[in-house]
């Protein structure tokens, strides 16, 4: 089946009440899609209560915490990585779906880090963008994007991340020669 994933902190930042919100009418568009959240967090419970209330647990599960040496299992497993966070200050969890080839969606928080069309699916803020989103997310678009996925994830690598951080102490050692 189809694997809607989040993997990560459950807690209120997250906002992952409104990927839940949304789930049932994700359900409706891909009959078959089933949602994924690996990880623990004071939301644990509730994220469950609302899958219970929205009648959607069947599709539903909470897996709690996962070991990190495993967790690129469960990145295996999925086809599109979401969380509604509006405020993620790295991303590193998106990258880490890109790399393993998933198909991102997030808000415009992350620009810079998802392409909207091109790395990922940029969602606005409301139920019914995030809804648009997933449901690009889960087609033809969503596929394509997911084969190129790992490439636009490779400039966030330890390679990539260590040819940044040298480049701008070249660049203050050399404004620092020139005075």
């Amino acid at each position: 089946a189809p694997l809607l994933l989040n993997i990560g902190r459950i807690a209120k930042e997250k906002n992952l009440e409104q990927v839940m919100r949304v789930f049932p009418r994700l359900l409706n568009a891909c009959p078959d899609v089933h949602f994924a959240v690996v990880g623990e967090g004071p939301m644990r419970e509730e994220l469950g209560r609302m899958a219970e209330e929205l009648g959607v647990s069947r599709a539903v599960t909470l897996t709690g915490p996962k070991p990190w040496e495993k967790i690129d299992r469960y990145y295996a497993m999925g086809d599109v990585f979401c969380s509604a966070s509006h405020s993620e200050t790295q991303g590193l969890t998106y990258v880490e779906a890109m790399a393993s080839g998933l198909c991102a969606v997030n808000d415009p928080c992350l620009d810079g880090v998802i392409e909207d069309g091109v790395s990922g699916i940029l969602s606005g803020d409301s139920d019914d963008e995030l809804l648009a989103a997933l449901i690009r997310a889960f087609g033809e678009e969503g596929r394509r994007i997911a084969k190129t996925a790992a490439q636009y994830a490779a400039p966030f690598s330890t390679q990539g991340f260590a040819e940044k951080v040298e480049a701008c102490y070249m660049k203050a050692i050399e404004a620092h020669k020139r005075g």
